[in-house]
C-alpha cells in the first residue's frame, strides 16, 4: 500500500501568481489605442462645451436686448446693457471662458460679441468670438449667429453657415 501511495502521489501543483509579460503588454497596447481615440474626442467635447457657454451667455443678453427694444423702441448702449444684463460688463463677465460681451450698433442694426479668454480655454478658441447680429425683416428682428473660430466643427449647426450673414 505504501508503494502505491508513493508511486501515485500527486505532485503539488504550483499556483500561478501574477500576469505574464505578454499579457501586460497586450493590456498596455489596448489602453494606448483607447487613449489615442479618446483624448482628441474629449478635447473636442470640452471645446464645444466652452462654445455653448458663450452662446448661452449671449442668449441671455439677446433676451435683455429684446425686452429693452420692446419697451423703448431702440437698442441699448453698453452702459444700459450693463444695467439690464450685468453679465455684459465689458471688464468682468464673471464666466470661466468669456472675457467680454460687447454690444455695438445703432437704431437699425445691433451686434453682440462674446470674446473668449486667452487662458484656461481651448487653444483654438482663445481670443476668438461668437457674434450675434440683428437682421431687420418684415416680421421683426432676427438674430444671426456668426463666428471667427477657425474650426467650425466646434460651433453648433446654427452658427456654421458659410453665407455672409451666418446662420439663423
Amino acid at each position: 500500500m505504501r508503494a502505491f501511495k508513493k508511486y501515485f502521489t500527486f505532485a503539488k501543483l504550483k499556483v500561478r501568481q501574477g500576469f505574464t509579460l505578454i499579457e501586460l503588454m497586450i493590456v498596455i497596447g489596448i489602453i494606448g489605442i483607447l487613449a489615442v481615440i479618446a483624448i482628441p474626442q474629449y478635447t473636442s467635447y470640452i471645446a464645444r462645451a466652452q462654445v455653448t457657454e458663450a452662446i448661452n451667455i449671449l442668449g441671455g443678453a439677446k433676451l435683455a436686448v429684446a425686452d429693452y427694444v420692446s419697451h423703448n423702441g431702440s437698442f441699448p448702449d453698453q452702459a444700459t446693457l450693463n444695467s439690464i444684463y450685468p453679465m455684459a460688463s465689458n471688464t468682468d463677465t464673471k464666466t470661466k471662458y468669456i472675457t467680454s460681451i460687447i454690444p455695438w450698433g445703432d437704431v437699425n442694426y445691433y451686434t453682440l460679441i462674446a470674446t473668449f479668454k486667452l487662458n484656461n480655454v481651448n487653444s483654438s478658441l482663445a481670443n476668438h468670438a461668437i457674434i450675434f447680429n440683428t437682421l431687420r425683416t418684415g416680421q421683426g428682428t432676427k438674430w444671426i449667429c456668426t463666428s471667427n473660430i477657425p474650426n467650425k466643427d466646434m460651433l453648433p449647426a446654427s452658427c456654421r453657415s458659410d453665407s455672409p450673414y451666418g446662420a439663423s
